[in-house]
């Protein structure tokens, strides 16, 4: 079996004993292209048509779709995990992935249904046959929490919160001793990607230069006050949508932060019971979660 967090920043994989990533970009190429040598150079070929996934597509201004509903995103990042984590040998097993909670309701089913079957694709020039038998979908801060209560058992008699930030969205989801509170819970379509789009902007105005948003990590130093400012903003707008859903931070016992932007937002929540967690296990969260749901 095999986990795969198809996130909107970054695809990440675990097998149970691996962990591995790439960026969630690919662009389509020509038919007579051809793979370096270059392990990040990744080439899939699916349905007759080539693509670049992963560093090579997001040097190359490739497209990082944020259409939550895209299957042939779904697809490709599915697909090309696969392969990467076999190393281009044929697979036959089971797959877990994840939604946002936002998103479980109306698209889990269609994730399964259209993720599920036989493929036969190309990974780096050589014929792969993928059979994907059945797959699991986990609404995404369930999947963490009992994760988290494996390590930390006690958390079942506590008020518990937990804050995934994406790069698109920001799923969050109350536990009340143990009982999932889905009145408190939910997600926010802001993410990372916002917080770039605001440094980005500040670049061009202050520097007079263009910076593609999913570039900015490469160019946040350079303007360490919007830096700073982007990331206060969007931490801010997480606690009062947090605030809104019922979230009392006094009373709370524990919140926990995951996912790719933790290491941007979990030092602006000092004010609150914030419990740290490895930083591996915190951004590969859902992933690590996916598996052990299985």
């Amino acid at each position: 079996m095999l986990s795969i967090d198809v996130g909107f920043g970054n695809t990440k994989i675990y097998d149970g004993e691996e962990l591995a990533a790439f960026p969630s970009v690919y662009k389509s190429t020509t038919v007579d292209y051809e793979p370096s040598t270059d392990p990040d150079d990744q080439l899939l070929e699916l349905d007759g048509v080539r693509y670049h996934v992963g560093i090579t597509a997001l040097k190359e201004g490739g497209l990082a779709p944020f259409d939550k509903e895209d299957m042939l995103r779904h697809r490709i990042f599915t697909l090309t995990a696969i392969c990467a984590s076999t190393e281009g040998e044929d697979f036959a097993d089971d797959v877990a992935l994840g939604l946002p909670i936002g998103d479980y309701a109306f698209m889990a089913d269609k994730l399964k249904k259209e993720i599920k079957g036989k493929y036969e694709v190309k990974y780096n020039g050589k014929k792969v046959n993928i059979d994907i038998k059945s797959v699991k979908v986990y609404a995404q801060a369930e999947a963490v929490y009992k994760l988290l209560a494996k390590d930390t058992p006690e958390i079942a008699n506590k008020l518990v919160g937990i804050v995934d930030v994406g790069q698109k969205t920001v799923d969050f989801a109350f536990f009340n001793r143990g009982r999932f509170v889905k009145e408190w819970s939910g997600s926010m379509e802001q993410g990372v990607i916002n917080a770039y789009q605001s440094i980005a902007t500040a670049i061009e105005e202050k520097l007079g230069y263009e910076v593609p948003d999913y570039d900015v990590p490469h160019y946040r130093d350079r303007l360490p006050e919007d830096n700073e400012k982007a990331f206060s903003t969007m931490a801010t707008a997480i606690k009062d949508r947090l605030i809104r859903k019922h979230w009392n931070f006094k009373q709370m016992d524990y919140i926990y932060i995951v996912g790719g932007g933790t290491s941007y937002i979990a030092p602006y929540f000092k004010d609150t019971p914030y419990k740290p967690i490895d930083g591996e296990k915190a951004v590969f969260a859902n992933a690590y979660g996916y598996y052990e749901g299985e």
